[in-house]
C-alpha cells in the first residue's frame, strides 16, 4: 500500500487497522501457549492452510511451558517466535518482552557470533555449548545451551534449550572451599601438635632447675594459659596459617618477662655476693637462664624455618672481621671436660690480599658458625677444632668449614644427623648435652641463604662440617668499614639533672630496673600501663622514656604516637620480650630511637644511657 497518497484520515483508520490486528495476532499466540485453541487458519497467497494442534502438541508445549529448563524457538533471522516462563526468568523480562525480539538481545556479546551464524543454514547435529545470558539488568548468568533445527514444511527455525549454571558453579566452588578448608584444618591440627611437643620439652627442662622452681611454676601456670587460648584461637581461626608462628611468639614472650626479672636479679646477687659457696649458686642460676633463653630462640627459629616465615636480612659482611669475632667468643670455651686446653685455630684463605667484603645476613651466617662450634666443642675432649672458608678462583659461591678431632659420627647416623631433636647414637659413656636443635636450625638457615650443607666423618677420627653461601661481592664504594657505635662506653652513667620514664607493666622487672636506674642519679618516674605513662609524661616530661611494647589499656605504639605528638624529639627506646627480627623492624617504621630485648642486661641498659644521654 503506497501510504504517500493517503489522506491524514485514511492514515489514522490504517494505523488503528494495523493496531487492531496486532493485538488480535497476541490474542491468538496467548491462546495457543495457554491451549485454549487446538489449530490455527493460516491464509497465505489467497490460500488457506490449518496448522492442527493435537493432544500431543499440547501436552508437549504444557511440559516445555512448566519445565524448570528455558526454551527459546527463533527464526533463522533471530526473532524469537516462542519462549516459556523458565528462559523469560532467566533473563529478567516477560514473555510478550520476549516474543518478536532479536535472540541476540539475551545473549551476551562474546556469543553473538554463534547465532549469527544461523541465518539461512540448517544444523546437521544439535550444538551443546556454554555461553552467558545478558538479563536487562546487565548481570551475565552462565548457561548451558541445546541448540536444534526444527524444520517443518511450512516453517524453519532453531529451538534452544537453556539450563542456568550458577547453580552448579556455586556447588563447584563450595565444594573447592570444602576441601580447602579441611587441608587447613590438617594444618593447624598439625602446627598444635608441634607446638605441643615444644610445650612438653620445655616442662621436661624445668626439673632440671630446682632451684629455680618458684619462678618455673607461675612460667607453667603461662604456659597452660597459653595453650589453652591456642586451642580457642584454634577453633576461631581455621582460616589463618600462621597460627603456629603466633603461639611460639607469645610463648616466648611470657617466658623472656620473668627471665628478666630472673637474669637481673641474679646479676645483681652476683655482684654483692661474699661467701663462694653463694657466688657459685648464683652462677649456676646464671647459666641456667641462658640455657633456657638459648633453647627458646632455637625453638622461635626452627618454628619460623618450618612455617617459611623466616626472612634473610643482607647487609655488608667485612668477613675476616666477623670470623675474628667468633674465634673470640669462643676461645674461653677451648678447654675439655678435665680443664685441659684445647687447640682452636682460625683458618684464612692465604690466596687472598685484601679481607673479602660481601653482601649477606651477618647475623644468620654468624649462628650457623657459632651452632657448628659449640657442636664441634661437645663431642672433643683431645686435639684441636678449626674453622675458617675458602674460595676458589671462578666460584660463585664461598665455603666454610668447621673441623674436630672428636668423636666422630657413625655412617648409619649421618643421615639424620641435621634432623631435629636427633644427636645419632652414642657408644662412648660421655652424655651429651643439647636439644639437638643446632644442626637442624643450620640446615634450614643455610637453605634459606641460597646454600648447601654436609659432612665427612670417621667414627673415632673426627668430623668435618662444610656449608656454602653465594658469594655476592659488594663493590669497593659500597663497602667503607662503619665506624663503631658509642654504645660501647661501660660503667654505670652519671645522669643528675635528667629525668627517665619507665613504663612496664610487670612488677618483678619494673623493680629490677628501677634499681638499676636509681645507680644514675637521674629523676625516675614510673608508670604501670599506657595512660598512666602519658599522665607521667604529661605531668613531669622526660629526657628519655624506656617503654614497654605490651601495656595494659594503650599498648607502646600507641602510647610512643601520642609521645612523638606532644614532644617529637624525646628519645624512646621500646623494651620489649619479643625477640623476633620483624618486630625489631616493626620498632624502627614505629620511631622508636632504639630498643632492649629481654632480659635486659645492666650493660646492655647502660650502654644505652650512655649513648643517647652522655
Amino acid at each position: 500500500m503506497d501510504f504517500h497518497n493517503l489522506s491524514k484520515k485514511e492514515l489514522v483508520e490504517e494505523l488503528q487497522r494495523a493496531n487492531r490486528e496486532l493485538w488480535e495476532s497476541r490474542d491468538m499466540l496467548q491462546a495457543i501457549r495457554t491451549g485454549e485453541i487446538d489449530a490455527v487458519v493460516v491464509q497465505r497467497d489467497g490460500s488457506e492452510q490449518i496448522y492442527v494442534l493435537d493432544d500431543a502438541n499440547i501436552t508437549y508445549r504444557k511440559m516445555i511451558e512448566e519445565m524448570n529448563e528455558g526454551a527459546v524457538i527463533f527464526n533463522p533471522d533471530g526473532s524469537v517466535l516462542y519462549c516459556n516462563k523458565a528462559f523469560a526468568g532467566m533473563v529478567k523480562c516477560t514473555v510478550e518482552e520476549i516474543i518478536s525480539k532479536p535472540i541476540a538481545d539475551f545473549i551476551d556479546p562474546e556469543f553473538i557470533e554463534l547465532f549469527n551464524n544461523l541465518s539461512g543454514s540448517t544444523l546437521k547435529d544439535p550444538v551443546r555449548k556454554s555461553i552467558k545470558l545478558r538479563p536487562g539488568s546487565g548481570e551475565h548468568i552462565p548457561a548451558m545451551i541445546s541448540l536444534h533445527s526444527i524444520p517443518t514444511s511450512t516453517l524453519e527455525a532453531f529451538m534452544m534449550t537453556v539450563t542456568d549454571e550458577r547453580e552448579k558453579l556455586y556447588i563447584k566452588k563450595l565444594n573447592y572451599q570444602q576441601a580447602a578448608l579441611e587441608k587447613l584444618t590438617i594444618k593447624l591440627k598439625k602446627a598444635k601438635e608441634e607446638a605441643d611437643e615444644a610445650v612438653n620439652l620445655l616442662k621436661e627442662k624445668n626439673f632440671d632447675y630446682a632451684i629455680l622452681n618458684k619462678e618455673y611454676v607461675a612460667i607453667n601456670n603461662k604456659l597452660a594459659n597459653a595453650n589453652k587460648e591456642l586451642l580457642t584461637a584454634k577453633k576461631k581461626a581455621e582460616k589463618s596459617d600462621h597460627l603456629k608462628s603466633a603461639f611460639i611468639a607469645n610463648m616466648s614472650h611470657e617466658i623472656r618477662t620473668p627471665l628478666n626479672s630472673i637474669m637481673g636479679y641474679t646479676k645483681i646477687l652476683a655482684n654483692s655476693a661474699k661467701d663462694d659457696k653463694h657466688k657459685k649458686h648464683i652462677e649456676v642460676i646464671s647459666q641456667s637462664g641462658k640455657k633456657l633463653l638459648h633453647l627458646i630462640d632455637s625453638i622461635v627459629d626452627l618454628s619460623r624455618l618450618e612455617a617459611e616465615e623466616m626472612k634473610i636480612e643482607k647487609t655488608v659482611v667485612f668477613l675476616n672481621d666477623l670470623m675474628d669475632s667468633i674465634k673470640a667468643q669462643f676461645e674461653p670455651f677451648a678447654v675439655n671436660r678435665e680443664g685441659q686446653p684445647l687447640e682452636f685455630r682460625l683458618l684464612l684463605p692465604e690466596n687472598i690480599k685484601d679481607q673479602p667484603v660481601i653482601y649477606a645476613d651477618e647475623f644468620r651466617l654468624q649462628q650457623i658458625i657459632s651452632n657448628l662450634l659449640s657442636n664441634a666443642f661437645k663431642h672433643t675432649d683431645k686435639g684441636y677444632i678449626e674453622f675458617g672458608y675458602k674460595t676458589e678462583a671462578g666460584e660463585d659461591k664461598l665455603m666454610f668449614f668447621v673441623k674436630d678431632t672428636g668423636t666422630g659420627i657413625d655412617k648409619k647416623d649421618r643421615e639424620i644427623i641435621f634432623n631435629r631433636f636427633q644427636h645419632g647414637s652414642n657408644s662412648s659413656k660421655k652424655i651429651i648435652s643439647g636439644t639437638g636443635l643446632g644442626l637442624a636450625i643450620s640446615k634450614g638457615l643455610t637453605a634459606l641463604m641460597g646454600g648447601e650443607i654436609w659432612l665427612e666423618s670417621e667414627k673415632g677420627s673426627g668430623s668435618t662440617f662444610y656449608f656454602t653461601i653465594p658469594l655476592n661481592r659488594v663493590e669497593p664504594e659500597s663497602s667503607l668499614k662503619p665506624e663503631k657505635s658509642s654504645i660501647s662506653a661501660t660503667g654505670i652513667p652519671r645522669l643528675a639533672g635528667k629525668k627517665l620514664l619507665l613504663s612496664e607493666d610487670d612488677l618483678f622487672s619494673r623493680e629490677m630496673m628501677v634499681y638499676l636506674l636509681e645507680k644514675t642519679g637521674a629523676g625516675l618516674f614510673t608508670a604501670t600501663d599506657g595512660r598512666e605513662t602519658l599522665r607521667m609524661f604529661q605531668q613531669h616530661g622526660a629526657d628519655l622514656v624506656l617503654l614497654d611494647i605490651r601495656l595494659p589499656k594503650l599498648d607502646g605504639y600507641q602510647v610512643l604516637k601520642e609521645i612523638r605528638s606532644i614532644d617529637p624529639d624525646t628519645i624512646v627506646i621500646a623494651q620489649t620480650a619479643y625477640a623476633m627480627l620483624d618486630e625489631v623492624r616493626k620498632f624502627k617504621l614505629a620511631g622508636f630511637n632504639d630498643y632492649l630485648i629481654k632480659p635486659v642486661s645492666d650493660e646492655e641498659l647502660y650502654g644505652l644511657l650512655h649513648k643517647y644521654l652522655g
